[in-house]
């Protein structure tokens, strides 16, 4: 390191040391390092100001691999500047905790013709045509014009020629849930409400949406629910809300139930016949990877592996003895869990019926593998990113990542 370049990181390091003692609470210290930071700074200031004991992670590193390397295979991971992109459209968590601090959140769905659709928080929808190159800008895009009118967007779906796109609409100061679908076109995307439901949220989210078919009716899957922290009501044990249920409605309309009740926040769906796995936030600990059956119930708000947050709540640390559904798998401590999907078998050697699970918090993928009767898992590895992750999808040998830290397009690839 160049001895100017060396002076500056340490001045900076002391301008930013004082700003989070006197200006600013360690939180927000905290959450600005682990947001903007490369990661060799982060360390350093995550010693300083978070925990000293920070430091015996380096001395628990025994075999853990780093991209390009995976345990069984080496793996190409490059990432593309989404210019278009800005925190103005895309803010994810603002207001929340009173931070503001902004993330460039978006969604990825796989199109012909080896192109990709981006689409933002704020329904901004781009067909990338060109991902080699290192940036992409104007003229590897095109901005698709729509009539859609949201808050924010919560997910996208392609199926069949028609995307759905999940959503919060703000109205009079009512916060509702919201999927409305356009058949996809190049040109314009002329939105037609599918499913509303009129129940004011405080803080919606969920909105994963899947093909599915129940009671040989052909439609969509899909997750929602409003829930703040350490404040739950009890509107995913309530037969008369859709909070914190899987909801199937069918394409003709003609059926439209709660699949399943007791979710917390459900961040990631995967669908494949009769077989539905969620992912799911659970409070400080206890993210969940669910098998969702019809008509069961997951526990939230009575049962939960993990811990309360601040106020004086506890949750049973048993889902069977009360009667509810027990998860696959719990994280513990909490991963950040996001979504899920499986990868092909021709992916690449040693990955066979494997599943991708993404994290914020750990900006990590977890190559998971389940047992037959998917009961649980039969083991996880962790592969580190280092960016939160939103979104990810398969097309072509190729996965695509939504890095939503920096907004950037993450592409992992097997080597030749």
């Amino acid at each position: 390191m160049k001895i100017n370049t060396f002076l500056k990181l340490l001045l900076f390091l002391f301008i930013f040391f004082f700003l989070s003692k006197i200006v600013i609470n360690n939180n927000q210290a905290k959450m600005l390092a682990e947001t903007y930071l490369p990661y060799k700074i982060k360390t350093i200031i995550k010693i300083i100001i978070k925990d000293p004991n920070y430091t015996k992670r380096f001395y628990n590193d025994y075999n853990v691999k780093f991209l390009p390397e995976t345990q069984f295979a080496n793996i190409n991971f490059e990432k593309r500047k989404l210019a278009f992109l800005s925190q103005a459209e895309s803010t994810y968590f603002q207001n929340f905790n009173k931070q503001n601090i902004g993330f460039l959140s978006f969604f990825i769905e796989s199109l012909d013709e080896q192109k990709i659709l981006i689409t933002d928080t704020k329904a901004n929808f781009y067909i990338i045509k060109n991902y080699q190159n290192k940036k992409i800008d104007s003229k590897d895009y095109k901005k698709i014009n729509n009539n859609l009118k949201t808050s924010k967007v919560l997910d996208t779906f392609i199926f069949e020629g028609n995307l759905f796109v999940s959503y919060i609409k703000s109205k009079n100061g009512c916060k509702t849930f919201n999927i409305s679908y356009a058949s996809f076109n190049n040109n314009y995307l002329n939105f037609k409400k599918f499913f509303e439901n009129d129940q004011c949220g405080k803080w919606i989210q969920g909105g994963r949406i899947q093909y599915f078919k129940h009671e040989e009716k052909k439609g969509i899957i899909f997750s929602l629910s409003d829930n703040i922290a350490d404040v739950p009501n009890n509107d995913p044990q309530d037969e008369n809300s859709f909070y914190g249920k899987t909801v199937f409605v069918s394409f003709d309309k003609t059926l439209n139930l709660i699949y399943s009740k007791g979710h917390r926040n459900m961040q990631g769906l995967f669908s494949d016949g009769n077989l539905i796995l969620s992912t799911e936030h659970g409070p400080r600990g206890g993210d969940e990877i669910n098998k969702i059956e019809f008509n069961k119930n997951y526990g939230w708000p009575i049962s939960s592996y993990g811990k309360k947050y601040k106020k004086n709540i506890s949750y049973s640390q048993n889902h069977k003895k009360l009667g509810f559904q027990e998860p696959i798998y719990a994280f513990i401590p909490s991963i950040g869990i996001s979504e899920i999907i499986k990868i092909p078998n021709n992916f690449i050697d040693g990955w066979e019926n494997n599943f991708l699970i993404t994290s914020l918090n750990e900006g990590s993928i977890y190559r998971v593998k389940f047992s037959d009767n998917y009961k649980r898992l039969l083991f996880s590895e962790e592969i580190f990113v280092g960016q939160r992750i939103r979104d990810i999808k398969y097309q072509d040998k190729k996965i695509f990542l939504a890095l939503e830290s920096k907004g950037e397009l993450g592409i992992l690839s097997t080597r030749n």
